[in-house]
């Protein structure tokens, strides 16, 4: 998708949108390398940065080794729960991310969860693996910009609400839209979250459920969850815990 800083924008309250100052307003990045190039900036064609421009030219891990312990312990393989070797700290990985696992001329072995308790990684072949897709995802602190939720929401105490609100979503920067519908806590959403990441979701208060459309990879716990209608961003949620993957279905 198109770098979009909507999802960096999405727990900003509206009395604060009113009083920020967009330097290059409705713009696209496109429209700012034409008019660059129309008056002879030197950058006018430099490549796009990519990643988190600030740690510079070094792995994120080394980064992250800066300011944490990791925590050491072994990748488990989703498929039988064989042990895959040892890794350097669980803190280091995410969902959806290559694990560099000496596989002996396998495939390539991705993070599909982590149990925090136990140090563990679990890990799957491939990077389409059914592990790595869930139908809907478990949520809490929604925000909504406007500052109320919309209708249909669960949220709100209404009647209708209880029917769910069908928007977009994008769980991941840089993602495609995608369909999805927000289910209000008092909604029973027919899934539980997956074994991949035990025990995140059991201390939480009700948590509403977002219902894809599709299947969707890689949702990952503590990210943000944006919903859309149309063009207009309408807030966000934090992922509490992803929901069933299909290969636990």
């Amino acid at each position: 998708g198109k770098k979009d800083q909507t999802y960096f924008l999405s727990r900003v309250r509206q009395e604060q949108l009113t009083r920020a100052v967009f330097p290059v307003g409705g713009l696209t990045k496109e429209d700012v390398r034409a008019l660059a190039e129309r008056i002879g900036l030197p950058n006018a064609d430099k490549k796009s940065s990519s990643g988190i421009c600030f740690i510079g030219k070094r792995r994120f891990s080394k980064f992250l080794e800066q300011y944490i312990h990791p925590t050491p312990g072994e990748f488990v393989c989703v498929d039988g729960g064989g042990r895959m070797g040892r890794h350097e700290g669980f803190e280091l990985y995410t969902r959806g991310q290559r694990s560099r696992i000496e596989s002996g001329g396998r495939g390539a072995f991705y993070v599909v969860g982590k149990d925090a308790a136990a140090s563990a990684v679990f890990v799957a072949e491939g990077r389409d693996h059914p592990s790595q897709f869930s139908r809907g995802a478990f949520v809490r602190d929604l925000h909504w910009i406007g500052g109320e939720p919309p209708a249909g929401y669960g949220g709100r105490g209404d009647t209708e609400a209880d029917q769910g609100f069908r928007c977009l979503f994008k769980a991941r920067y840089l993602e495609q839209d995608s369909h999805c519908t927000l289910l209000g806590p008092r909604v029973e959403p027919g899934d539980a979250p997956t074994r991949f990441y035990p025990g995140l979701a059991s201390q939480e208060p009700p948590l509403s459920y977002v219902r894809f459309e599709a299947p969707h990879p890689a949702v990952t716990p503590e990210q943000a969850i944006v919903f859309y209608q149309g063009e207009v961003c309408l807030g966000s949620a934090i992922i509490a815990a992803p929901g069933r993957t299909l290969q636990e279905e």
